[in-house]
């Protein structure tokens, strides 16, 4: 073998050819194939807690009205009741809306601030209810049992997916909307929207929930937090809030 291989012009020590092509080979095959990216509509629909799914941001209505945008130059005018069509599923497979971009924008900000309104009326009365307990878990005289923490914090861990997955939706939708907007002289709306966002009533609600999981962990002996955070996981992923994925 090593006449060969100094036939060859290789070094002695060198496996031959064949072997090193074996060696890649498998490493190639070790290697964990990546998964494929995600679409965000089909994360939202995986990590909606069933409970409140009605009260999600209609991001995929949204997809459906922005790929309506190029036709929006004609000269014609929207119906006084288009506004509704974005929620109505029926109306979704509806022709092409024309009309100006001006009124395409219209309806656009109409359904969103109609969504967060929703968002803003689950978050709301969600985290009200949440407060009341976390004060009796973590008032003076501890009111609930350990068992009754956890499934308190279960249920806050619901809510700030809840949240945080609308809270991303909204910026993804403008991040589209400003795009399908480029070239109209529009400035973009992703800047002042989503300061916006930070004073609405889910956003605040959002900051509150924050600061309860971090009571509630307080409440818990320190060697029960990673079993407590573990438990809201599981929660997650039982209600559908918590499903592996990477959103694109």
């Amino acid at each position: 073998p090593r006449v060969y291989e100094k036939k060859r012009g290789l070094d002695a020590r060198s496996p031959p050819p064949s072997t090193r092509c074996s060696l890649h080979d498998c490493a190639l095959l070790r290697r964990r194939p990546l998964r494929p990216l995600m679409k965000f509509g089909r994360v939202l629909q995986l990590r909606a807690i069933p409970e409140w799914r009605e009260s999600y941001i209609g991001y995929k209505r949204f997809k459906r009205l922005l790929k309506r945008l190029p036709t929006a130059q004609s000269s014609g005018s929207f119906s006084p009741t288009a506004s509704l069509s974005l929620r109505e599923p029926s109306e979704l497979e509806a022709p092409l809306l024309s009309g100006p971009y001006a009124e395409v924008e219209a309806l656009f900000f109409a359904a969103l601030d109609d969504d967060l309104r929703r968002v803003n009326e689950v978050s709301v009365a969600e985290t009200e209810s949440i407060e009341t307990s976390v004060t009796l878990a973590t008032g003076g005289e501890a009111l609930l049992s350990q068992e009754e923490v956890a499934a308190l914090y279960c249920r806050l861990a619901k809510l700030r997916s809840f949240m945080s997955l609308n809270a991303t939706a909204v910026k993804k939708i403008l991040k589209k909307f400003d795009k399908n907007m480029a070239g109209t002289g529009r400035e973009p709306q992703l800047p002042s929207v989503m300061k916006r966002l930070e004073a609405e009533p889910f956003s605040v609600c959002r900051r509150r929930a924050d600061g309860m999981a971090v009571e509630l962990e307080r409440a818990m002996p320190p060697d029960k937090v990673p079993r407590l955070r573990q438990l809201a996981q599981d929660a997650l992923k039982r209600a559908g809030g918590g499903r592996e994925s990477r959103p694109n």
